[in-house]
């Protein structure tokens, strides 16, 4: 235990997974014998259950470097001691080191010692023990068979068209995935989206709330909820993102809730004191269901990141958007009946799809901020007008935002 606690990293020399592991879409790939992402990508992440590389892994490492006999190599990490982006400049950095020695001749210093040779570890297990490993290998099985990931490639534009509107590329990403939930489940819910607080001592992450009245106001438009006008939803769509892109913003400079709330709830348990009743309020521990939850993890090469919700009705969302295309990683639980990763792929695609058609059916009106923003308005007296602001989107909210209207 000590050994393996000491070690920099684990490597894990996998045994190769068959191509029936392959999404019921790859029916080309799987013909042919070839791996799809989603097969790989399960390897990666929990080894295909105990009967394949389940077992081959010590998930309480920070780092796994997995290696399979057919080729698929990537790492497993643990989450507690770094985010995403920190790991990915490490395997970046090493890939670009690889390239750089096929270049040259790579020199042995004298000075460098050879390696220890491998050494097998001993274990002692007693009766106890070999139960307890009967039942994780069973645990790792239930778990791996009850995850459903689906890689989208979106291969339509990347990072780069919604720039051309000026608009962020995260907060563009953001509203297609609230977007895409409105259109299976005609409600927004509690979603969380990583954002880095490094700049601070001992800063890690705060969250990044992207369902907001703005972004729902937006997806009952487009989903036909409410009479518009392209023109109208474009307003509608500039003003989601400007609320979007500011609460990220000032999340990322310290500004953010989540955990400002969490320190004031830890504190009050350290200092023994009774938690302050906000903290048991229903409303507030449903905001904390993250039902959508969501990370951006940029890389430049074409590689991807992946996780499992994190509730049993949820969504995982990893999303890597490159120049030209935009890669998405989702998950669900399978034992959910409401939630398939592949059908929430194919709505995000349609999203993507109808938002680009939606832009450059006027982009004069999409580049045009200040124009956006003074339609806004006259909209907004408009509905004052005919008695359908408070009627209708506040009716909206109340059944639909923040998943009041409750999944049972």
């Amino acid at each position: 235990m000590e050994m393996i606690e000491k070690s920099i990293f684990i490597l894990c020399i996998d045994k190769s997974v068959p191509v029936t592991f392959n999404h019921s879409e790859s029916v080309e790939l799987t013909k042919v014998g070839i791996r799809d992402n989603v097969n790989c990508a399960l390897q990666l992440l929990h080894g295909m259950g105990s009967e394949f590389n389940g077992a081959n892994r010590w998930y309480d490492k920070t780092m796994q470097f997995v290696i399979s006999s057919d080729g698929n190599c990537g790492l497993n990490y643990e989450h507690s001691v770094a985010e995403g982006i920190a790991v990915i400049r490490l395997i970046e950095h090493i890939l670009d080191y690889m390239e750089e020695i096929k270049s040259r001749r790579l020199t042995r210093l004298s000075s460098v010692c050879d390696l220890a040779p491998p050494k097998k570890l001993e274990w002692k297990i007693d009766k106890y023990v070999s139960e307890m490993i009967s039942e994780a290998k069973q645990e790792i099985k239930n778990l791996a068979d009850n995850l459903d990931i689906y890689i989208l490639r979106y291969q339509k534009f990347g990072r780069e068209f919604p720039k051309t509107v000026n608009m962020s590329p995260d907060s563009f990403i953001q509203l297609a995935l609230q977007l895409t939930h409105y259109k299976i489940h005609k409600c927004l819910v509690p979603t969380y989206e990583s954002a880095s607080i490094r700049r601070f001592s001992l800063g890690r992450v705060d969250n990044i709330r992207a369902a907001s009245i703005p972004a729902l106001k937006w997806c009952t438009a487009m989903n036909g909820d409410i009479p518009s006008t392209d023109d109208e939803k474009i307003i509608l769509l500039r003003s989601a993102m400007e609320w979007q892109t500011k609460v990220m913003l000032d999340t990322i400079l310290g500004h953010g809730v989540d955990n400002h709330l969490l320190g004031l709830k830890e504190a009050a348990v350290e200092l023994n004191i009774e938690i302050p009743e906000l903290f048991k309020d229903k409303t507030y521990l449903e905001s904390n269901r993250f039902r959508l939850s969501t990370s951006q993890v940029p890389t430049l090469k074409d590689a991807f990141m992946c996780y499992g919700a994190v509730v049993e009705h949820g969504y995982g969302a990893a999303y890597n958007p490159h120049q030209n295309y935009i890669v998405v990683a989702i998950s669900c639980w399978c034992n959910c009946p409401d939630t398939r990763a592949d059908v929430f792929a194919q709505k995000l695609k349609e999203s993507f799809d109808e938002m680009r058609i939606l832009l450059t059916s006027n982009l004069e009106l999409a580049k045009n901020r200040k124009a956006a923003r003074i339609q806004e308005i006259i909209m907004e007296e408009s509905c004052r007008s005919e008695n359908l602001l408070n009627h209708t989107f506040e009716a909206k909210t109340a059944n639909d935002i923040g998943n009041i209207k409750l999944h049972e």
